[in-house]
């Protein structure tokens, strides 16, 4: 026996919110005096989550006009959706910061890499090799949403990352982060101009990279989740956004990502300036990612999701920040085959 599915105007929608900062905060702290108390101690702008929040309630009232006269309609706080029966031509919006996260893994073939300890060289390789193959294909694309703000935008990691420093408690660490930012982005500054730009992933880390067994059953990277990050930036910041990732995998050891970079640039060429700017912006995603956290701690401290992080992402600013720029700079030249020979030394008598 077979039933015929709704018509898309007999579909109920369920709307999916979510509660802002603000919200969040004067669930905690009661009032809404004592949340803006909480915020301003912390040295954090309280007229940022007052923005954010009115912004939420004006696109929420503008959803629910939609779909008043859509027909059948339902909104459920997303708390609630462990719980909630959804049936099976329900129509979901997801409404807010980022969207309806969807666990999607659970019905691909494949798993993620994040836990996986040790990743063999050519692992790491599979890894620049998939970042290229994806940055070739977006090269050709435009919309003009990819024009937009985002905290990971790498052309924006040293404002942004002292921005988020402002909150953070722990001075050494504020001094730590903010010193490698300050060092990172003079190191950019003179390479900027010649960094070429496109739509980009962003985001291809060993979270969202799907990976499945190869003849030898070890996990190789073979597909791509998670466009929520996409937009027009830098081209090269596509490879520093993984590389930055595969340092909590290098078990100290920085020289761990060549392969990835020489599996890149043979795929998608990089220029000099792009080579020489691959460790400071490893440098500024590290500082960026460690940052954030620390801000979000310092106002919530029972975050699950960014207790479940921190450790990786203080790993990954260690690994970034303990070589030297020189000594990067010259072995991603190297990987590349762009390192500038050495001149011959005739020695006379």
């Amino acid at each position: 026996m077979t039933s015929k599915m709704a018509s898309a105007g007999e579909r109920k929608v369920v709307l999916v919110t979510r509660r802002t900062r603000l919200e969040e905060l004067v669930t905690r702290h009661h009032t809404l005096a004592q949340a803006k108390f909480y915020l301003e101690h912390l040295g954090a702008d309280f007229a940022d989550y007052v923005r954010e929040n009115a912004a939420y309630a004006k696109s929420l009232d503008t959803v629910v006009t939609t779909l008043q006269g859509w027909g059948r309609w339902q909104m459920v706080d997303r708390g609630f959706l462990t719980n909630f029966v959804f049936g099976a031509d329900d129509i979901v919006v997801a409404l807010g910061q980022d969207g309806l996260v969807a666990n999607t893994m659970k019905y691909l073939d494949g798993q993620p890499l994040t836990r996986q300890k040790y990743l063999a060289p050519d692992v790491v390789a599979a890894f620049g090799d998939i970042v290229a193959r994806v940055a070739t294909g977006l090269k050709d694309f435009r919309h003009a949403g990819l024009e937009r703000d985002l905290q990971w935008d790498l052309r924006r990691a040293g404002p942004v990352a002292l921005h988020l420093l402002k909150s953070v408690t722990d001075q050494k660490q504020r001094d730590r982060i903010a010193k490698a930012m300050i060092m990172a982005v003079k190191r950019l500054q003179p390479l900027a101009s010649e960094l070429r730009m496109q739509a980009i992933h962003h985001d291809i880390t060993d979270d969202n990279v799907v990976a499945t067994p190869n003849a030898s059953r070890r996990l190789m990277p073979d597909g791509v989740i998670d466009f929520g990050d996409v937009l027009y930036g830098w081209l090269v910041a596509d490879l520093a956004v993984t590389c930055a990732a595969l340092l909590h995998h290098a078990d100290g050891d920085p020289f761990f990502i060549l392969p990835a970079v020489k599996a890149f640039h043979a795929r998608y060429p990089l220029n000099q300036a792009e080579l020489k700017a691959l460790w400071p912006l490893i440098v500024a995603r590290a500082g960026v990612l460690v940052a954030s956290s620390e801000q979000q701690l310092s106002i919530d401290p029972d975050n699950d999701y960014v207790l479940g992080n921190i450790d990786h992402e203080r790993m990954i600013f260690e690994v970034a920040t303990s070589v030297p720029y020189p000594l990067m700079e010259a072995a991603i030249l190297e990987a590349a085959g762009a390192l500038p020979e050495a001149p011959d030394v005739t020695v006379s008598h």
